[in-house]
């Protein structure tokens, strides 16, 4: 968790990473979720992207614990608004399964947010379904 701090965004990251692979364990010490909760938020608006990833990726792992789930949804709206600003950034296949992990945790408050997701998920299909016509010759 100290290493949420550093100074080297790949040992940032790789604390996230930590908690993306482990952060579903249940914690002894619940003080310790609101730290890493802290620091996953912290990782998310990074300058760094590689950081940002792993930070949405571990977001939504630790946030399968009930405490975590507590401390993420005041700041719903601007979690949200991160995750699209990373898809806008990276084409990335485990941060969009990391937004629809958030989608479901949140069902219930996803609501006032749905139809902005829905627009920029639909724009990210339409963009990268025009990319990838122009890569491709066949009329399939």
């Amino acid at each position: 968790m100290p290493e949420f701090e550093n100074t080297l965004g790949p040992i940032r990251a790789r604390a996230a990473e930590c908690f993306g692979k482990y952060g579903h364990i249940e914690f002894n010490n619940k003080s310790n979720i609101e730290v890493a909760v802290k620091g996953i938020c912290k990782c998310i608006q990074d300058s760094n992207l590689p950081v940002k990833v792993a930070g949405a990726i571990a977001l939504n792992c630790i946030v399968d614990q009930k405490e975590a789930t507590v401390l993420v949804r005041p700041n719903l709206d601007m979690i949200l608004s991160i995750y699209i600003k990373i898809m806008d950034e990276i084409d990335n296949e485990d941060v969009v399964k990391a937004l629809e992990g958030i989608i479901e945790t949140f069902t219930d408050e996803i609501t006032p947010f749905a139809t902005d997701l829905i627009l920029h998920l639909s724009s990210s299909f339409f963009k990268y379904n025009s990319k990838n016509n122009e890569n491709d010759n066949d009329d399939e």
